[in-house]
């Protein structure tokens, strides 16, 4: 498992500003767009304390597989889930924006998470921190067999 943490430069907004366009899904939509994916709104679930959960569709517009890996994978279109929770109203280390990555194949050996919050510099002026968490898990066994399988990947494309 790897950390990866990312602290933005400083935003000329106060922080509630900057959460309330984080929790948005025009925030989502748009990054989606930069990256070549569709999004769509699976559930939305508002809760007590200001507390919300969301999930939602990322679809490749155009599948970044190759084709044989699409054709391996069973994945013509390639789509994964984005499981979101947060609190609307507080943005601290303690409440932060949480999400995980939920991808259609190799669940149990892939996964991608993150948190993201936001830290007051004064009254109209705050940054972003996250921390993103990727795990692949390949059993130990396995180790010796991925030179072979990136030569067999790399004879394919």
């Amino acid at each position: 498992m790897r950390e990866f943490d990312v602290v933005t430069p400083p935003f000329a907004m106060s922080a509630a500003d900057l959460w309330t366009l984080r929790m948005d899904l025009g925030w989502d939509e748009y990054f989606a767009e930069l990256d070549g994916q569709t999004l769509a709104l699976v559930s939305l679930d508002e809760g007590a304390n200001s507390s919300c959960a969301r999930v939602l569709e990322l679809t490749y517009i155009k599948n970044p597989l190759p084709e044989w890996l699409q054709r391996t994978a069973g994945q013509e279109k390639l789509s994964f889930s984005l499981q979101q929770s947060f609190t609307k109203d507080a943005w601290d280390p303690a409440h932060p924006y949480e999400y995980t990555t939920v991808f259609p194949f190799l669940k149990d050996r892939i996964s991608v998470g993150g948190r993201q919050w936001v830290e007051e510099l004064g009254p109209h002026r705050c940054r972003l921190h996250a921390r993103v968490t990727v795990s692949v898990r390949v059993p130990a066994e396995r180790w010796r067999e991925i030179p072979a399988l990136l030569r067999a990947i790399a004879a394919k494309l």
